[in-house]
C-alpha cells in the first residue's frame, strides 16, 4: 500500500532531507520511526526533493510504501505531520508535483522570535526596489546554470518561475522572498537571494541577476544564510495539500512565511 505523508521540519539540529552517512537527516528520523510498520524493517521514504542543511519546510510532500500505516504515529518534535492518506501506487510525491513556493526570510533588527526560522542580516543600506526588479527578471523560463551548485547533475538547468517577490513586513524590520517554480535546482534559491543583496547593497548598481542569467559565470559570493530558506507550498494535479495546523516551532513566524503566490 502506498501512503502519502504531508509534513513540516525545523530544519535547524539536520544536515537537509536526505539520508546521509554518520549525520542525521529529516528522512533518516523519520524513517526511524516508521521501522515498526516495515515488514523487512527498511521503509524506504520518497520526498518531494532535496532541502539543504538548516533549510525548513512548512509543507513537505512524501510517499512510501507500506502494508500498514496507522494515520498518527510518533516523530522528532522537530517533525511535524499533517496527515498521512493512501493513495494510488503511481503516485510519486517529487515526480507528480506541478510547483513548489519557496520563502526566505530576514530579519534586520533583533527578533529573538526569529533567530531559528529566519535569517539575520546587517545591511547600511538596501534598496527594496532594486530587490523587486531582480526578482521581476526571473519570472519566465530561464536558464538558471549560473545558479546551481551542482549543474553537472542536470540534464538541463532550465526552470519556469512563475511569481517572485520580496515584501517588507513588520514595520520594515523583516524582508521576505517568496519565488514559485516548477522546479529548483541544488543551491538555486539562496544563490539568487544572495545576489540580489549584493545588487540592492551596492553602490555601483550592478546587476548581477542579469549578468549571470546572460550566461555569465559566476563568482566566489557565498549563498544566502540556510535558516532563512523554507518549503511552503506544492501543487498537484489531482492532490491539495493545505496547511490548515501549525506546528509549534513555527508559531512565531506563521504568518511571515505563508504562501501568498497561489500561480
Amino acid at each position: 500500500m502506498r501512503y502519502v505523508l504531508h509534513l513540516a521540519y525545523n530544519g535547524t539540529h539536520y544536515r537537509g532531507w536526505q539520508r546521509q552517512l554518520q549525520v542525521q537527516s529529516v528522512q533518516q528520523a523519520i524513517e526511524e520511526a516508521l521501522t515498526p510498520y516495515a515488514e523487512d524493517g527498511k521503509p524506504k521514504l520518497h520526498g518531494c526533493g532535496r532541502t539543504d542543511a538548516g533549510v525548513h519546510a512548512l509543507s513537505f510532500v512524501a510517499h512510501v510504501d507500506l502494508a500498514y500505516l496507522p494515520k498518527d504515529f510518533s516523530l522528532p518534535p522537530d517533525i511535524y505531520l499533517y496527515r498521512c492518506n493512501e493513495v494510488p501506487s503511481t503516485f510519486h510525491a517529487q515526480r507528480d508535483a506541478v510547483s513548489r513556493t519557496y520563502v526566505f526570510l530576514m530579519h534586520l533588527t533583533s527578533l529573538e522570535s526569529h533567530r531559528e526560522m529566519s535569517a539575520r542580516y546587517y545591511f547600511d543600506r538596501l534598496d527594496l526596489t532594486t530587490l523587486q526588479q531582480r526578482a521581476k527578471s526571473l519570472i519566465g523560463r530561464r536558464d538558471f546554470r549560473s545558479f546551481c551548485k551542482r549543474p553537472r547533475e542536470y540534464r538541463q538547468t532550465y526552470c519556469t518561475v512563475s511569481a517572485a517577490s520580496w515584501t517588507a513586513l513588520r514595520d520594515g524590520r523583516v524582508l521576505r522572498f517568496e519565488i514559485t517554480a516548477d522546479r529548483f535546482l541544488r543551491g538555486m534559491i539562496r544563490l539568487l537571494v544572495a545576489h540580489m543583496l549584493q545588487d540592492a547593497t551596492s553602490l555601483d548598481k550592478a546587476d548581477s541577476i542579469g549578468f549571470l542569467l546572460g550566461g555569465g559565470q559566476r563568482g566566489s559570493l557565498a549563498p544566502a544564510y540556510p535558516n532563512g530558506l523554507h518549503l511552503v507550498r506544492l501543487t498537484y494535479d489531482h492532490y491539495i495539500f493545505d496547511v490548515d495546523a501549525v506546528p509549534s516551532f513555527y508559531s512565531e513566524v506563521i504568518d511571515d512565511v505563508r504562501p501568498t503566490n497561489l500561480s
